[in-house]
């Protein structure tokens, strides 16, 4: 995941991520996402100034 933090001129730009379920999927302090086993989680970002969050629904499915 590749975060667009507005204003692009802020002072801090640096986000937080966390998966809803990391049995599911994890995610990295770069927002590598790896899917772990079969299911949903959702992965969620969040600013370190403001606290200002988005999230993305994450499906894993065993090919």
């Amino acid at each position: 995941m590749t975060p667009t933090v507005a204003p692009a001129d802020a002072d801090d730009q640096s986000v937080t991520y966390e998966s809803s379920d990391t049995g599911i999927a994890t995610v990295d302090a770069n927002g590598l996402v790896t899917g772990i086993a079969d299911g949903k989680a959702n992965i969620t970002v969040k600013t370190v100034d403001g606290g200002f969050t988005a999230t993305a629904a994450a499906t894993v499915t065993a090919v």
